[in-house]
């Protein structure tokens, strides 16, 4: 039995507490702080509780403690803390350079190719079954890249990492997990955060190039460009937590937008109070970006998607062509719900651990002591 990895440390005058499981980061006060450092001295949440009844109101105490075993905080799943290799050594002094010489290229490259002009029948490059499994193949292959760029970057600067595959609400996706990311100071985050997006541009520049020196396989690169432009569009769901959401959480210098937000959205609707971390200018601006984020999704759709549907609904296999996007559907729901499920046990906490992994940095971090 062991508590879920915690990093701790000083956000302005309160902490910063980041879940490895859950891969969120929230920001609590020091009495949380406190709390988990008797429930690790004792190993026991009562034990804990009767230690701090003279110091913390047992209604706060009460608060805290389900807020540690909602977010996971206090679980009964395994993780062990291996230590691992960094995959790429690289001084961060090459970052700089790395990204002006790529910026110069992209800048080019996008004027050069300025004349070519996409449509539905780029992305839409076969009117047969075949195009969902080529579609999703490309997709993953070409993700690769964009999640290598972040772990490039994040080594750079020290940071540990690795990259999984996972579903974003019914979405396919593979995921870059680097947790001690969240503790680096904004710049380095920014970088961090914003490197896979920078990839995608790279490589749409690249391809444009390629399609214009190469005409004979013009048509797989124009694909190409269509995958990372709809990566790119992607990344304006900010529901799904994306690069972007983090990005914006970088510039704003705050956390848990999107909670916040939610939160805000309430009080206007049923008129909840809520205790919100971010501003209510912060959450316009977040609010501002989402919604013209689903409008460009809606107009990429519009431009795109449905053309090339209408398109492919001539062929004789139409209707096992809708078949196979419901089964393709009900497959990713499925492993998503699987995996709901069982990360549902990590919610009913019988036992606490011993010991707490927190990462330490030189400045202004708290370690909880291990007696």
């Amino acid at each position: 039995m062991m508590i879920s990895p915690l990093w701790i440390k000083r956000f302005n005058d309160e902490f910063l507490l980041y879940n490895d499981i859950t891969e969120e980061t929230f920001l609590v006060s020091q009495d949380v702080v406190t709390v988990l450092e008797q429930i690790i001295k004792f190993n026991s949440v009562e034990k804990a509780r009767k230690r701090l009844k003279s110091t913390i109101d047992n209604k706060n105490l009460d608060k805290i403690i389900r807020f540690l075993e909602k977010n996971k905080f206090l679980t009964n799943k395994v993780v062990y803390n291996h230590k691992k290799k960094l995959l790429f050594r690289t001084s961060p002094y090459v970052l700089p350079f790395f990204f002006v010489v790529s910026l110069i290229f992209i800048i080019i490259s996008f004027l050069y190719t300025l004349p070519l002009k996409l449509s539905s029948e780029d992305l839409f490059i076969t009117h047969s079954l075949w195009f969902v499994l080529v579609f999703y193949v490309s997709w993953l292959a070409l993700t690769i890249f964009h999640e290598l760029g972040h772990l490039f970057v994040a080594n750079s600067f020290g940071c540990h990492g690795r990259i999984y595959f996972k579903t974003l609400f019914v979405f396919p996706a593979l995921i870059t997990n680097t947790p001690e990311v969240v503790f680096l100071d904004r710049k380095k985050r920014l970088l961090v955060h914003s490197s896979g997006m920078f990839v995608d541009l790279l490589m749409i520049a690249l391809f444009l190039d390629l399609a214009i020196i190469f005409p004979s396989i013009e048509w797989i690169m124009r694909f190409f460009v269509m995958i990372k432009f709809l990566s790119l569009i992607s990344q304006l769901n900010l529901h799904l937590r994306t690069d972007l959401y983090f990005v914006i959480e970088d510039i704003l210098n705050t956390v848990n937008l999107k909670k916040d937000t939610l939160s805000f959205l309430k009080t206007i609707f049923r008129k909840e109070k809520h205790d919100l971390i971010n501003d209510h200018k912060k959450i316009i601006v977040f609010l501002i970006i989402t919604i013209l984020g689903y409008t460009l999704n809606i107009w990429f759709i519009i431009k795109f998607f449905l053309p090339g549907f209408g398109q492919m609904s001539h062929i004789s296999e139409r209707r096992l062509l809708k078949l196979s996007f419901l089964v393709l559907y009900i497959l990713i729901l499925s492993i998503h719900l699987i995996k709901k499920l069982r990360s549902h046990q990590h919610k009913m906490v019988k036992k606490l651990a011993k010991n707490l992994y927190c990462t330490t940095s030189k400045n202004n971090v708290v370690k909880p002591k291990r007696r």
